[in-house]
């Protein structure tokens, strides 16, 4: 089964109330394996596409973690087609979303229980400050399940670099990429 890795991360500056997305793609076709990463310099397979960044203004780090899943959900199949790979002739591939947001990882799980509730705090009453942000994901995930094995999976983030799995080491690479746009932002806006 071909498989389609999407690693999401933000970088969030509360003082600023800026925030940088960003997202790895990794592009397992048919019958193959993904190349090993080597440990010593992060060198990645010809089937990974360039990390993608995407500055936004938001208010809290969760926040920014949600529009950095929508923007990669909504732009990934066109990120995609720019490097020539279609999944067109593929029955149903994999799509596996990583994140180190326990809250996004659980959006699936948590579903009918939130509508349920109408997107509102069962002890409030209030409708949750994400409330548009859960119903954009939940409105791309119908719209992908139409084409696509979806799984949402949890990566511990910042763990010890000799003590990373692959997933982790992939995060770890996306962390620091938003980590360094967000610094390059900054840095250009003194």
């Amino acid at each position: 089964m071909s498989e389609i890795n999407i690693y999401t991360d933000c970088s969030f500056d509360a003082e600023k109330k800026l925030a940088v997305g960003a997202c790895k793609i990794l592009y397992k076709p048919l019958n193959s394996n993904f190349s090993a990463i080597s440990n010593a310099d992060s060198t990645i397979s010809e089937q990974a596409l360039p990390l993608k960044e995407f500055p936004l203004k938001c208010d809290s780090c969760g926040k920014g973690e949600l529009l950095t899943m929508i923007w990669a959900l909504q732009n990934f199949k066109t990120w995609m087609q720019d490097f020539k790979i279609s999944t067109d002739s593929i029955p149903r591939p994999r799509l596996n979303l990583y994140t180190d947001s326990k809250t996004i990882a659980d959006l699936p799980a948590r579903r009918i229980k939130l509508e349920q509730n109408e997107f509102r705090s069962k002890r409030t009453g209030k409708l949750l400050s994400q409330e548009d942000h859960y119903k954009e994901i939940y409105n791309l995930i119908d719209q992908l399940r139409c084409e696509f094995d979806l799984n949402f999976t949890w990566v511990k983030g910042h763990t010890s670099q000799h003590l990373r799995s692959t997933h982790e080491q992939m995060m770890s690479e996306v962390d620091q990429f938003s980590r360094d746009s967000l610094r390059k932002i900054r840095a250009e806006s003194l």
